[in-house]
């Protein structure tokens, strides 16, 4: 059987409802449908189609060094037509 049939065979099963298995899962379920799919088949559709998670490895944090050393502010931007029109607010 071709590449791209293999391929799409394992993409059905992975992207299915009750698919996004592990490796080992999808093998599984691949081969009941065509006994000729390996294991280095599973791991290439993985690499193309399947982004890699990792755990954070270094923190970004930021300590200031002394009071008042930085602030935030969040900006607003209104136009002076904002304030001519009635706004109807409604509280619950």
């Amino acid at each position: 059987m071709s590449d791209s049939k293999k391929q799409q065979i394992i993409n059905d099963i992975y992207f299915d409802k009750s698919g996004y298995s592990s490796k080992k899962v999808t093998l599984e379920d691949a081969r009941k449908k065509d006994p000729t799919i390996k294991m280095s088949d599973i791991e290439a559709f993985f690499n193309k189609n399947v982004e890699i998670k990792r755990k954070q490895t270094k923190w970004d944090s930021f300590v200031a060094p002394h009071n008042r050393h930085t602030y935030q502010i969040d900006l607003t931007f209104v136009r002076f037509e904002d304030f001519e029109k009635k706004q109807n607010i409604t509280v619950l």
